[in-house]
């Protein structure tokens, strides 16, 4: 009995062994600390688990993530929440893949593109179950089909994107808090060990600027486009920029300061787990636990990289600089984005998109903007001058290709792509005019004097430039891959400011103050009337032999003594008079 016990223990170990090793789950774990060239911290984690397949059992990979996959047969999923303005002129070019203010959905399918919609739904009420968000709105009235932006970032199967497969929708208004960030950190191998120790709200939502994100694309195992079998790979990205210290003006840091904690205990299941921090020379500063770390370069930039597998513990990397905090005029990278709202009154209004090339080449890009359907749009009104440069071209002609989705009423935005060149040294305005929708009173939200979120543009385009990108990698590839020798990214994302307009509100205040007079009215008038309609009037005789009560006999008294001091009141009025009469007569 025993040998079978044994026996039958021991295959279920050999076979647990065989079947791990066959999957061959990967994670790895970095995080990435650079100052910025306004002086600010900024701290990028990223969490990457790839898996050869998702199947009933799993073992690294997020199972949650999986079942969205197989249940909704999707090829790709992206998911952001930021809160807070990434400010491109002072901080350069956002880590990739980067986040607009609010929370940010897109996703691609595979299968019967038929039934896209409803998988769609179905997917956005799942995420917004688990990650505590309230996405529900963005189905359907904000989901559009984009086709020269938010394109396939992993492996296609087909070589050939479909655009109908494809689905995008923003929500500016969309907060941020510590519910978020708990189910995303539910999603890692390790929660209380390795660089994700480090994750405490509190620094976190305190900050400047923060945003977490999860991204599930497929790649091949050579890095090939397309391939018979990829790998499935999910990215957790967080990204957290700290204030300025305007009080102190010291600019040393640490883990602790950073994050208020130290990394006490390695992961045993990363593959690799990495602290880099970005070298800026000009400052020259002192690094700690110098002895455990390694020097890497890339494009002329200088790392400094700790294993933490290889490190001893408890530790607290930490950087000391002599210099104080100086702040800087901002030096704006290459290109840059800002839109904001032009016009005036409460009938109709201006989207105006600001972009900038500083570079000395002129650069090709793509232009998108998902606008909602209760700004009327006009079509014809888009324009594009530009200025300065060595380009004369102006208005329609640096408008390579135009591609317009009309919106439909409560059912979706409009979608405005533009593939635009750029000249040198130029600024151009992109502008297009709308008028404003009057809306059911039902669909006002509760601050509904605040105005309406529009979800800002995008800007797709390829750098020439690196060192303004502020930290390295993308959709593919970890910072540290790419300090191996990676192919970097060719594409860099940038947004403009969400923008704020608002539409012809009612006054919602009129009912409530005509329910609060009613109410008066009727609580003042009803006790009344209803007491002179109802009873019946009828004379009461007094009868004078009916004994008195405690309090008739009381008032009786009281009466009595009134009584009184009226007599003695009038008798001594009418003494001074006639003391007053007598006066008088002698003396005539």
């Amino acid at each position: 009995m025993w040998l079978t016990r044994f026996l039958l223990c021991a295959l279920l170990c050999f076979h647990r062994l065989f079947v791990a090793d066959a999957r061959s789950d990967v994670y790895s774990e970095e995080l990435v600390i650079k100052r910025l060239p306004s002086q600010n911290m900024a701290a990028h984690f990223r969490f990457t688990t790839t898996s050869a397949e998702l199947g009933v059992h799993y073992d690294l990979f997020p199972r949650v993530i999986g079942e969205f996959v197989t249940t909704y047969n999707l090829s790709e999923l992206h998911l952001s929440l930021t809160q807070g303005i990434w400010r491109t002129d002072y901080w350069g070019f956002a880590p990739q893949p980067s986040s607009p203010s609010g929370a940010q959905v897109y996703a691609w399918f595979d299968g019967d593109s038929s039934s896209v919609d409803e998988r769609w739904a179905n997917l956005v009420h799942s995420l917004s179950g688990f990650f505590c968000t309230s996405l529900l709105q963005i189905v359907p009235g904000l989901t559009a089909r984009p086709q020269l932006s938010f394109r396939p970032a992993g492996a296609v199967s087909t070589g050939i994107v479909d655009f109908s497969m494809g689905r995008y929708a923003a929500l500016s208004s969309e907060p941020v808090c510590t519910e978020n960030l708990t189910p995303w950190k539910k999603l890692l191998p390790c929660k209380e060990a390795g660089i994700s120790s480090l994750l405490h709200p509190i620094k976190f939502y305190e900050a400047q600027y923060h945003s977490l994100s999860v991204d599930v694309i497929q790649l091949c195992p050579n890095g090939a486009s397309t391939c018979a079998r990829p790998n499935w790979q999910v990215s957790q990205n967080l990204l957290v920029v700290t204030d300025l210290p305007l009080g102190s003006k010291v600019l040393n840091w640490n883990l602790r300061s950073l994050f208020d904690g130290e990394i006490y205990k390695k992961c045993d299941l990363a593959k690799s787990s990495h602290i880099l921090a970005e070298v800026d020379d000009q400052l020259n500063p002192e690094y700690s636990h110098t002895p455990d770390a390694t020097l890497k370069f890339r494009d002329g930039r200088k790392f400094v990289s700790f294993d933490v597998s290889k490190t001893k513990l408890p530790l607290n990397v930490g950087a000391k600089y002599k210099d104080r905090l100086k702040v800087k005029s901002p030096n704006p990278p290459s290109i840059s984005i800002h839109s904001y709202i032009g016009g005036s009154g409460q009938q109709d209004g201006q989207i105006v998109t600001r972009l900038v090339n500083r570079d000395e080449a002129n650069h090709r890009a793509v232009y998108t903007h998902v606008i909602p359907w209760f700004l009327r749009v006009y079509y014809h009104t888009i324009e594009m001058d530009c200025e300065g440069g060595n380009s004369n071209a102006i208005g329609e002609g640096v408008i390579q290709t135009k591609k317009f989705t009309p919106a439909k009423d409560r059912g979706a935005p409009y979608l405005l792509e533009l593939d635009v060149n750029l000249p040198a040294q130029s600024t151009c305005h992109l502008s297009i005019d709308f008028d404003k929708s009057f809306l059911r009173w039902t669909e006002y939200p509760p601050d509904a004097n605040k105005g309406f979120f529009v979800p800002p543009p995008s800007l797709v385009f390829r750098p020439t430039d690196w060192s303004n990108v502020t930290v390295l990698g993308g959709q593919r590839t970890t910072t540290m891959e790419e300090l191996n020798g990676a192919v970097t990214s060719p594409l860099v994302v940038m947004y403009g400011e969400a923008l704020l307009v608002s539409l012809p509100t009612p006054d919602f205040s009129m009912p409530y103050n005509v329910i609060c007079l009613v109410c008066t009215v009727i609580a003042l008038c009803f006790g009344p009337i209803h007491s002179l309609t109802t009873k019946c009037l009828l004379l009461k005789f007094e009868d004078k032999d009916a004994p008195q009560t405690l309090l008739g006999k009381l008032k009786a008294k009281l009466m009595k003594i009134v009584d009184k001091v009226r007599r003695k009141g009038k008798a001594v009025e009418s003494a001074d008079v006639k003391k007053k009469d007598e006066v008088s007569k002698k003396t005539d």
